[in-house]
């Protein structure tokens, strides 16, 4: 969050980035400039209400309440052709213990599968792009 704060000055508000306590305190260093850290259990209710951005994976009912907030999802998302080796070899690498790496495709039906749909996708110099997504209105029966 502090290459995205340093990288976009013109973004307001607060940067929370929420962790188990003990993981907030076995980070080397007190978080960047313009980020805050916040002890947060993914197992009780978000107490963030209202935010522009949601960076987190299991947010889709208060992006319900919320439909102006996006989600950002950052993870590889490979092409749905022509995926180059260094992102192959990453993907058989998932094999052993169960996993993949999903491509574009893929990452559209399981967030579709979540009353979600994906606005955007980022992609830079990292094997990771992200991904903004949305609460997908007509799967709630509303307008997009």
């Amino acid at each position: 969050m502090g290459a995205v704060r340093a990288q976009n000055p013109e973004i307001r508000g607060r940067f929370i980035v929420q962790d188990l306590p003990s993981t907030l305190a076995a980070v080397p260093r007190p978080p960047p400039a313009g980020v805050e850290f916040m002890p947060y259990d993914m197992f009780t209710p978000q107490p963030i209400r209202g935010a522009h951005v949601y960076y987190y994976r299991h947010l889709v009912p208060i992006l319900q309440e919320q439909p102006r907030s996006k989600l950002l999802l950052v993870d590889l998302v490979l092409p749905d052709a022509d995926v180059g080796m260094q992102e192959a070899v990453r993907d058989l690498s998932m094999f052993p213990i169960g996993g993949l790496e999903r491509n574009e495709g893929q990452w559209r039906a399981l967030l579709r599968e979540s009353g979600l749909r994906i606005r955007r996708i980022w992609r830079g110099s990292e094997p990771e792009a992200c991904v903004e997504c949305a609460v997908d209105r007509s799967a709630l029966g509303a307008d997009l």
